[in-house]
C-alpha cells in the first residue's frame, strides 16, 4: 500500500500536497514498515515549499492559514506549530 501511494504521487506530481500527521492514521505498531514517512520527508523537501497550514481544532472547527508570496519572501522560512501542512510544487 505504501509503495502504491508513492508511485501515485510521483506519477501525478500534484501541484499541492496536504500533509496530515495523525499518530493513529497509519496504525503504527512496533516493527511496522515506516518507509512512507522517510520517503515523504525527502520527497517534499526536494519538490515542495510550505504554502500554508491547517489546524483541526475540533471535529467541527478547522482553521486555515495560507502563506502569501510576500510572506515567503520577507519572512524566510515560516514555521507554525501545526501538524497539517499545505505544500506547493
Amino acid at each position: 500500500m505504501q509503495q502504491e501511494m508513492i508511485r501515485e504521487i510521483e506519477g501525478t506530481s500534484p501541484k499541492y500536497l496536504v500533509s496530515v500527521v495523525i499518530f493513529y492514521s497509519w496504525l503504527w505498531r512496533p516493527g511496522s514498515d515506516r518507509s512512507i514517512f522517510t520517503w515523504a520527508n525527502e520527497y517534499t523537501a526536494q519538490n515542495y515549499t510550505v504554502a500554508g497550514f491547517v489546524n483541526i481544532v475540533t471535529p467541527d472547527k478547522t482553521d486555515y492559514y495560507l502563506i502569501t508570496y510576500h510572506q515567503q519572501c520577507t519572512a524566510g522560512k515560516i514555521h507554525f506549530d501545526l501538524p497539517e501542512e499545505i505544500l506547493e510544487k
